[in-house]
């Protein structure tokens, strides 16, 4: 999104095609925006939704949408104000925003991960995988987290944007599986963590029963050292992985932090007709393996929130999933990481006079 902001634009893609991890959004159906308004849309937003709001505006939904029309892609709105591709195919939309961005004389070069990024007297010098080394004036860090390692997000825009002096937040997997205790076969964690419950994990004995429900239409409590911390309603499905599901995931960002900062974590769901409630207690979390987004990243309190660019480096813009910013489920965090980019493409084009 960018590089289609920013006519000309060069695009270094680590993985061998773009836009990998966008293949497997919303189950490949790819919920790429949530119609709401800035009001509604910005208290999906975490941690604090105010350095969006210039981007939500540069980009709104209704623009994305339209943007995407008058490239051919045709699209709908389903419950939630939930935007997807008419054909459910997140490939589509990959090709389309491919299309679009080559359609502005952007190009991308593909295989090509960027190793090392040096600020110079003229801007920056990129070291890349392939040997080469590239100059810009304007730099744009569009990385990603760490969720999903296998589709390139491994962490390099971190890694960069402290080699020029930015400051990382906590970073904690969101939109994850939360896992109750005796749901594995081992409640122990790993990896550095003692709360990460890898998902490939065999099931225990909790796991067995309750693997392959889904549970529509309940209430949901999340209890922190026994207190009520966040009250949903809605649906839950228990999968291979633990308790996940719209609310589920939903409540997992609070959950992760909680687990990781030693405090007891337990889950009540309760049903309409049932007076007694399932009450479950939390041993864990599944990691990044299959986190949708990474909580905690890059400061936002280090950018200029009109234009996405760092206040530390003249020249230096992020966006998307590498910064600390990160939402629920419903076609929130796709968004936020196309008008953010949108507007970093857009600055830097305007910087450049």
């Amino acid at each position: 999104m960018a590089a289609i902001a920013a006519p000309g634009a060069l695009v270094l893609e680590k993985m061998p095609r773009p836009a990998r991890k966008m293949m497997i959004t919303g189950k490949g159906r790819c919920n790429f925006t949530n119609v709401k308004s800035w009001t509604d849309f910005s208290g999906h937003i975490h941690p604090k939704s105010n350095i969006l709001r210039g981007a939500f505006h540069c980009l709104t939904p209704e623009k994305l949408i339209g943007m995407f029309t008058a490239a051919g892609l045709s699209c709908v709105v389903e419950r939630g104000d939930r935007a997807f591709p008419e054909s459910h195919k997140a490939v589509d939309v990959v090709d389309t925003l491919v299309s679009m961005a080559r359609h502005a004389g952007s190009r991308i070069i593909c295989g090509c991960a960027v190793t090392s990024v040096e600020k110079s007297a003229e801007g920056f010098v990129l070291g890349t995988s392939t040997g080469e080394r590239y100059s810009c004036s304007r730099l744009i860090v569009t990385c990603g987290g760490l969720s999903y390692p296998t589709t390139g997000s491994t962490g390099d825009g971190h890694k960069f944007a402290k080699a020029l002096g930015h400051s990382i937040t906590r970073l904690y997997p969101s939109l994850t599986a939360l896992v109750p205790r005796d749901y594995k076969q081992s409640n122990a964690g790993e990896g550095g963590s003692h709360r990460h419950i890898h998902r490939d994990t065999p099931l225990g004995a909790l796991g067995r029963q309750f693997m392959g429900r889904s549970m529509k239409n309940v209430t949901v409590d999340l209890l922190i050292d026994g207190q009520l911390v966040q009250h949903e309603f809605g649906d839950v499905d228990f999968t291979d992985g633990g308790l996940e599901g719209p609310i589920g995931y939903k409540i997992s960002r609070k959950a992760v932090i909680a687990l990781e900062n030693g405090s007891r974590v337990a889950v009540e769901i309760s049903f309409k007709d049932e007076a007694r409630p399932l009450h479950f207690d939390i041993a864990g979390y599944v990691g990044y393996e299959r986190a949708v987004v990474t909580a905690g990243g890059v400061s936002t309190d280090e950018l200029v929130h009109k234009t996405m660019e760092s206040r530390l480096v003249e020249g230096l813009y992020f966006a998307g999933e590498v910064l600390d910013l990160d939402a629920d489920t419903g076609g929130y965090n796709l968004h936020t990481a196309f008008c953010s980019g949108y507007l970093a493409g857009l600055s830097a084009q305007k910087s450049l006079g």
